[in-house]
């Protein structure tokens, strides 16, 4: 598709004259707006309007208002460009069911058995893979449906089909550009599904595209924006929990909270225009896709990676129950550290962390033709060290100075980072307050990290040492030594962030990294993602600071051990949640004060990959991080 041109919020009013007029929105429905938009993963400020910038997956952000999202993941496309093909010789394999043949092997049950394949004595840990996705014959064509279809009530029916076909024009309704500019949507209804996959396609307009899934109730429970850093056509797959109506919704990307309506059983609740234009969209039950499953055993604690070329799109892990436990149509393999074995490139890449031994199913899907797949297991990179050797992690809070460029986000050059003490004036604390409040400090970094993941995580090879500045000499520098410097502000390191870390490292193979938690807007008068914000009389202030610094201290160290974001505005508060819903990470309970005592204890939990940042299914971040500190036995 080609990028068009996104129109400013407006609401009209038709005048006396007949003429359309300019209608003020209200402040408080542009913020609402705006909200809504994020919390489904779609940007409000212009796509490509910055050439680089911070990578909201590898941060802790106050939100995520101002982050060129498509912007970022276009220049993580240049960078994983230079990454690709690097791994050695793998055993071929190539797929038993003919050339377009389906239905063979498109189960958990039916998968073919990969022997061999593992980190076992003997067994080939590299393996690559090449099939054929057969395509779907039986696609039902219907013309376009008349205007106006810009709300659930109003959505036609697509009817029944195992593939079905359609298209429609973003713009040409009553609320689009040539109307009262409210903003055209288009919704269609879907029954009979328990799955449903919708493609969208622009080959010849400028529309950039953005498709949803709601169900009868109105609530949004899936988006996706853009196909990937080059693609602005919309392409996502939905489970469909229980029987019933849903309804897709296809629209156009729009800044400020113009993406979706207010209101989506009110076509004209829209707060003005953005992009138009012509599109198809192919709605497609699960079954009609043709998909290839192939199984393996892996052991407690092996790593895999899987990235596929050619014909398909998207690749899931399943685990032994059948339930997806990663899945990704996307390559964010630049985020990897250049220590990390893990295969890079093509359409789509998962990785994944086995909790324990078993057999695991890897789902190839979303596509048509031949495939390639790179499928590679490894043991956690500590784990092959020399035997005895334990990662270190190192607790800077005597201030530093960094080349913050590592970080790739927009910031260059060495900068000096201001020591904890600075900001305890911001929380009301003194010079006496220093010492309690560090030592606090590293008590929750090691509950969560230390405590909780030798106790709780399936792995019984568990090792780590945590030091810091204020009690031990700096060791950073060293072998298997990693730091997260606990202070400096926004305007010292060139950085918009709370937090953020080197690399996202499944496996931890980098193990002398660093990462960023800086505590200007922490310790700020207001704001969300102010502590103050959440601090009374009833407060017991020294717990409840550490408790916010001490977890999201705990969320950098997760991301350079392997774990991934999880959904922040759901009801898991969990040390991986994305930033954006300070309350959870907080620990700030029922009473909305911190630091009483119906506070939540945020741990290292089972929960739902963040579906803003393209994933699917269920993170084991427990494991994921447990078994990045290993015991070396090499």
């Amino acid at each position: 598709m080609r990028r068009g041109l996104v129109v400013a919020a407006v609401a009209t009013m038709v005048s006396a004259a007949g003429v359309a007029v300019a209608d003020p929105v209200s402040a408080q429905d542009v913020a609402a707006a705006k909200a809504r938009q994020l919390a489904a993963g779609v940007q409000i400020v212009p796509k490509g309007s910055q050439s680089s910038g911070i990578d909201p997956m590898l941060a802790y952000l106050p939100d995520l208002s101002n982050v060129d999202i498509a912007g970022v993941r276009r220049a993580r496309a240049a960078e994983q460009a230079a990454l690709r093909n690097r791994s050695g010789e793998a055993k071929p394999y190539t797929e038993r069911e003919p050339v377009g043949v389906r239905g063979r092997n498109d189960t958990d049950a039916t998968a073919e058995f990969l022997f061999g394949f593992g980190t076992g004595f003997g067994a080939a840990s590299k393996f690559s893979l090449t099939g054929n996705l057969a395509p779907d014959p039986e696609t039902k064509t219907l013309p376009p449906f008349a205007e106006d279809n810009g709300s659930i009530p109003l959505a036609p029916a697509v009817g029944e089909g195992r593939r079905i076909r359609t298209s429609g024009v973003i713009g040409d309704g009553p609320h689009g550009s040539s109307g009262d500019k409210k903003g055209d949507y288009d919704f269609y209804k879907v029954s009979g599904f328990s799955s449903v996959t919708i493609d969208v396609d622009t080959p010849a307009s400028d529309l950039d595209s953005v498709v949803a899934v709601y169900n009868a109730a109105g609530e949004q429970i899936a988006v996706n924006d853009d196909q990937g850093p080059d693609n602005t056509d919309s392409l996502v797959t939905v489970p469909l929990p229980t029987p019933g109506d849903y309804y897709v919704l296809v629209s156009g990307f729009g800044e400020n909270g113009t993406t979706f309506p207010q209101n989506p059983s009110d076509s004209g609740s829209g707060l003005g225009t953005g992009s138009e234009g012509a599109y198809t969209v192919t709605l497609s039950g699960q079954e009609t896709y043709d998909k290839d499953v192939y199984s393996f055993f892996l052991r407690a604690g092996d790593v895999i990676g899987a990235a596929v070329t050619g014909g398909s799109t998207r690749l899931e892990v399943h685990d032994s129950t059948g339930r997806e436990v990663f899945g990704s149509s996307q390559d964010f393999t630049s985020l990897y550290p250049a220590s990390s074995p893990l295969p890079r490139g093509g359409n789509a890449v998962v990785d994944f962390l086995a909790p324990t031994t078993g057999k695991y199913t890897l789902h190839v899907r979303n596509g048509e033709g031949q495939y390639q797949v790179a499928l590679e297991a490894y043991r956690p990179g500590t784990e092959t060290k020399p035997r005895g050797t334990v990662q270190t992690i190192f607790l800077d809070f005597d201030g530093a100075q960094i080349d913050v460029g590592i970080f790739n986000a927009g910031a260059t050059g060495v900068r000096t980072l201001s020591p904890f003490s600075t900001f305890l004036a911001g929380w009301g604390l003194g010079p006496a307050d220093e010492n309690v409040l560090i030592d606090r400090i590293i008590d929750v970094v090691k509950e969560n990290v230390e405590k909780d993941l030798a106790q709780k995580s399936t792995n019984r090879n568990f090792a780590v040492k945590i030091l810091n500045s204020r009690d031990h000499a700096d060791p950073f520098g060293q072998g298997g030594v990693s730091r997260l410097i606990i202070g400096g502000s926004i305007a010292e390191s060139g950085i918009p962030t709370v937090g953020i870390a080197q690399s996202i490292d499944p496996g931890n193979f980098g193990t002398e990294e660093s990462a960023l938690l800086l505590l200007d807007v922490l310790s700020g008068p207001t704001g969300r993602t102010s502590l103050n914000t959440y601090i009374t009389p009833a407060t017991d202030k020294i717990r409840f600071i550490s408790q916010g610094v001490g977890n999201i201290a705990a969320h950098e160290l997760g991301h350079f051990i392997g774990s991934w974001h999880v959904d922040q505005f759901n009801e898991v508060a969990s040390l991986m949640d994305q930033g954006g819903n300070p309350t959870l990470m907080f620990g700030v309970g029922p009473d909305k004060i911190g630091g009483t005592a119906d506070d939540v204890d945020v741990d290292f939990v089972e929960d739902v990959l963040n579906p803003n940042e393209g994933f699917s299914g269920h993170e084991d971040t427990l494991n994921r991080t447990g078994w990045g500190f290993s015991r070396g036995r090499g």
